[in-house]
């Protein structure tokens, strides 16, 4: 077998950021579990299997300068984008190697530490079952105990309705088509069984609606995910049985939304309730969501908080608006929850999030500040609004935020040149910063000093330079959402001056 062991290597990765496997997330999702998670506030190790183009990496490593990540991956233009974009952003605590899993589980490197954290974001579902073995023998190998490790891959029933696509651009590429090629020939064939009514679309319709979305999704991600030989969407149970194998146990989801039980209705929570063991709890709960992606934390020996000690934990986090001004739109406390839309009464939280529009407060200063809430309702509502991503945590309001506002810089500069960047880092937060192009670009006017009044001109004029068509109402419109709304939150966490 080649070197690539059937994993598509026709071209890179996307360069994207996903905020899920951060360190801040993790540690959360282990905190309201009841695992003792890791203390940010001290130096800690962070090992991302499989990193891609390196972005998400960088990311971090620019919030925790006091912190080491590690990433690895096979491809050899992963990484050497990945070095190039650290070295460039000025990035001294994050380091990248060119390795594979089977390679590294026969042999760790001697000078790898003992990890507080490792990753392997997709991955799993891509790669062949040697290599995943491999992937989780080498994780409980090098995670010291009491670590979390996250993991995500495709699951089913949610992929369903997508194998046949897949079966067919794999059996293209396989057929000697260069990977575009093969994608579009897949896309082609489904398409036209679709217009011969073909029996497949009627026992999976939500075909077509899945053909209809490839449009607007990146190419380098859908020949990734299409056109890999040992590509297999895994149930939840097979996975954990697997991790817990290698010492790995289970102990939540990063996906918050999918946890708020008490939204659900009362049939789907009795019939969770009702199953004997976790492997199948989860299992019926992807049933009932249709899931086709999962986001999960593992621990190596859980380290259970005592009650009380989880509590408090807890009710010290500190916890900040990420948007004041948002709180003008009519539809902010309609607050959209996996499966369920939730209005949230505006009379309970209003108050709360008024209290942390300006400075983080802790749930016990809260409490203090808005005697007539009970405590444990403060509780669940905060718990609720992280979900829905109104609130952010802020940890450490002291962090440094030098590394990652030179990082900003950087990518903002980087993307004058046609780099595909689209993500800022937000030190006081631990996350990142969602943008278009068109922000890129203003971002990086202002640095240069251009005035607020001759952005769109300058955005324009660099929209030309890179041969892209500017649209000037869509420009002034994005220019002006990036000044009203997106500026501001990247100066509320630490990201820009």
């Amino acid at each position: 077998m080649n070197w690539n062991q059937g994993y598509y290597t026709g071209e890179g990765y996307t360069y994207g950021v996903y905020d899920e496997l951060f360190p801040e997330r993790l540690t959360l999702t282990a905190l309201l579990k009841g695992h003792t998670p890791p203390d940010l506030q001290q130096p800690f190790h962070y090992l991302d299997l499989g990193c891609g183009q390196g972005v998400n990496l960088c990311v971090m490593a620019a919030n925790h300068p006091h912190a080491h990540f590690v990433g690895v991956d096979f491809l050899p233009a992963h990484i050497a984008h990945a070095r190039t974009l650290a070295k460039a952003a000025g990035l001294s605590n994050v380091r990248f190697e060119e390795a594979d899993f089977l390679a590294l589980a026969n042999s760790p490197p001697v000078n790898w530490p003992a990890f507080d954290m490792v990753a392997a974001h997709g991955i799993l579902s891509w790669i062949s079952p040697s290599l995943r073995e491999a992937l989780l023998a080498l994780t409980s190998q090098v995670l010291r105990p009491g670590g979390l490790f996250y993991v995500s891959h495709n699951t089913l029933p949610g992929w369903l309705d997508r194998v046949p696509l897949q079966h067919l651009a794999a059996g293209f590429l396989q057929r000697g088509a260069p990977g575009p090629e093969a994608f579009r020939q897949a896309v082609e064939l489904c398409t036209a069984l679709g217009e011969a009514d073909a029996n497949l679309f009627k026992g999976h319709p939500s075909l077509t609606e899945a053909l209809q979305q490839l449009a607007g999704k990146d190419p380098a991600y859908l020949r990734q995910e299409y056109l890999n030989a040992h590509w297999e969407p895994l149930f939840v149970d097979r996975v954990m049985r697997m991790a817990k194998a290698e010492k790995l146990e289970w102990i939540g989801s990063t996906t918050l939304l999918d946890r708020l039980d008490a939204m659900w209705p009362e049939p789907f929570r009795e019939l969770i309730k009702a199953q004997p063991d976790i492997e199948l709890q989860e299992l019926v709960r992807d049933l009932l969501l249709n899931q086709s992606f999962r986001r999960d934390v593992y621990a190596k020996g859980v380290q259970p908080l005592w009650g009380p000690v989880q509590q408090q934990l807890i009710d010290d986090l500190r916890l900040m608006l990420i948007s004041p001004e948002a709180l003008q739109d009519p539809n902010y406390f309609s607050l959209q929850l996996g499966i369920t839309t939730y209005a949230a009464p505006e009379k309970r939280y209003r108050p709360l999030l008024e209290r942390i529009a300006d400075q983080p407060l802790s749930l016990q200063e809260l409490a203090q500040a808005l005697p007539d809430q009970p405590v444990q309702q403060l509780r669940s509502q905060l718990v609720l609004l992280l979900a829905a991503r109104r609130v952010a945590q802020v940890p450490c309001p002291q962090v440094e935020c030098q590394p990652a506002q030179r990082f900003n810089r950087h990518v903002a500069e980087a993307v004058s040149s046609g780099a595909p960047y689209r993500h800022m880092a937000l030190p006081l937060q631990g996350n990142s910063l969602p943008l278009l192009e068109v922000d890129m670009l203003a971002l990086d006017g202002l640095a240069k000093g251009i005035q607020s009044t001759a952005l769109q001109q300058h955005v324009e004029h660099q929209l030309r330079h890179l041969k892209r068509q500017p649209g000037q109402p869509s420009t002034a419109k994005a220019i002006s959402l990036l000044l009203s709304r997106k500026l501001p939150i990247l100066q509320r966490f630490g990201g820009w001056p």
